[in-house]
């Protein structure tokens, strides 16, 4: 937990496509071909940082901090998860689900997504996520009784994939050493 860069550090379940092969300007009919497998994401998102960075319209710091992006447990392939507009998504903390949805209420297909983003090219292994389910932190009026916690346990889970579990951990338990000198974002 990085606790001198942010103190709104956010979950979201998301779940992912592994690209197999090189790609580059092809539609949504085409994107099967190009699917390896799924994971679980957990897009975690310094919130704090994320509104300073949106208001020059780029944010990419407050979900690339050290630590933030945990995917997992395993890769699973398209045949063995089966349909993925038909999967259970779970995102509990401390055993409180805080996310449940299923992915037939994304409202843009994998697809579609994934053609969306082939013009950027692809190369095996890329990973792409399709985007988070309601119930984050951030959009709840009492967030700040959401925003995780050292000593916190996420687990996320989504139906086919497994769990992913993420223990929040203090910047001293991660490092030996206190965190740097605060370096908050301002709001």
């Amino acid at each position: 937990y990085p606790s001198h860069l942010t103190s709104e550090l956010d979950y979201e379940l998301e779940l992912a496509i592994v690209i197999k092969k090189a790609g580059k300007h092809f539609g949504p009919e085409e994107a099967k071909d190009y699917i390896g497998g799924y994971l679980i994401f957990n897009d975690v998102t310094a919130r704090d940082i994320q509104r300073v960075e949106m208001k020059s319209g780029v944010f990419s710091f407050c979900k690339a901090i050290d630590t933030f992006c945990p995917i997992g447990p395993w890769i699973v392939t398209p045949d063995e998860l089966g349909d993925p507009r038909k999967l259970d998504m779970l995102l509990r903390v401390n055993g409180e689900t805080r996310q449940k949805s299923h992915s037939s209420n994304m409202t843009v297909t994998i697809p579609q997504i994934i053609a969306h983003y082939s013009p950027l090219g692809y190369s095996p292994g890329d990973i792409v996520s399709t985007g988070t389910v309601a119930g984050v932190a951030a959009f709840r009026a009492d967030a700040e009784d959401f925003y995780l916690q050292p000593g916190d346990r996420v687990e996320c889970e989504i139906e086919n994939i497994g769990i992913l579990t993420n223990p929040i951990i203090s910047w001293e338990q991660a490092y030996g050493t206190p965190p740097p000198t605060p370096r908050r974002a301002e709001p």
